[in-house]
């Protein structure tokens, strides 16, 4: 997996909708974030759906309880940055460089002057559960340690969450399946004659997240000097395999990816095939980077990484 989408940067055509309703609730957030008028963000963020009903509803229902219920918390955080690039040279050798890079969606200040890397997070999970893990998902001390190293005192990060509303828009029953009462006229509660509307289905997700306060969560953790220097040393042992893995030409199956996070992998449909070219070019695509190369390609396993 990792071959695949950082040294030959391949994605998907077509991605799965969550990965769309995922961005455009994480671009709303953005935009909110750097002062434009909640409306105009929402409008902003869920133009990419077109037609799409059902995901520009749900984006905006989220967008707009999420606006309600952490306004609160984050009247006692300044916003220093939002999108932050985060682009760290971990090691040189012949023929390459390797680098840490990633994009922090903000960088907060608390009273004392605390730093905090702010990270957004949605899931389908309750959010009890999901943030009960928090405190060692590794993208989050990733990130800490990386802007620690870049000169910035961060004590830790702030985990956004955020529930997706698990209702869905209700359809028109098909007319082979409607049932009337004796009237002749009145369908049998659960059918419908019409599709739900935009401004119908907007509403019950509204009222949804209403009677679901514990839908949204932020999650404070400060990370431990022992977990900074546990990260430090992993990040080590990933340097020397990825040079190695670099300079063979050789990168190891991890299967535990295949199914990770109860879903595929992007790649299950190459990989399943037997690797076939014609897959890959009939479903996947070149990606356009937002960074350098996480990689450049090298002949020799000599690198140091003080």
């Amino acid at each position: 997996m990792y071959y695949l989408k950082n040294i030959e940067d391949w994605e998907m055509i077509e991605k799965p909708i969550y990965y769309a309703v995922g961005g455009a609730f994480h671009t709303g957030k953005e935009l909110i974030r750097k002062e434009m008028p909640l409306p105009e963000a929402i409008a902003e963020a869920t133009k990419v759906f077109d037609d799409d009903i059902d995901s520009r509803a749900l984006v905006a229902a989220m967008l707009s309880e999420w606006y309600k219920a952490s306004r609160q918390f984050y009247q006692d955080y300044e916003i220093v940055d939002v999108e932050m690039k985060i682009e760290l040279p971990l090691a040189e050798y012949e023929g390459g460089e390797i680098y840490f890079a990633g994009m922090a969606d903000a960088l907060l200040k608390d009273k004392n002057g605390r730093l905090f890397v702010g990270e957004s997070k949605t899931t389908s999970d309750s959010v009890d559960r999901f943030c009960s893990k928090l405190w060692a998902q590794r993208q989050g001390l990733l990130y800490v340690w990386a802007l620690r190293r870049l000169g910035y005192d961060v004590v830790g990060i702030i985990y956004d969450v955020t529930k997706k509303a698990t209702i869905k828009r209700g359809m028109a029953t098909p007319m082979e399946k409607r049932k009337y009462k004796k009237d002749g006229e009145t369908l049998y509660a659960g059918q419908r004659e019409h599709d739900e509307s935009y401004s119908e289905y907007l509403s019950r997700l509204k009222q949804w997240y209403q009677s679901k306060p514990e839908s949204f969560a932020q999650e404070v953790i400060v990370h431990s000097k022992q977990q900074l220097d546990a990260i430090e040393n992993d990040m080590s042992n990933i340097l020397k395999a990825l040079v190695f893995y670099q300079a063979t030409d050789n990168w190891p199956r991890s299967l535990s990816s295949c199914y990770a996070y109860n879903r595929a992998c992007e790649f299950a449909h190459y990989c399943s095939a037997g690797n076939d070219e014609l897959i890959l070019q009939s479903l996947y695509k070149k990606r356009d980077r937002v960074f350098s190369k996480l990689i450049n390609k090298g002949e020799t396993d000599e690198f140091n990484t003080n």
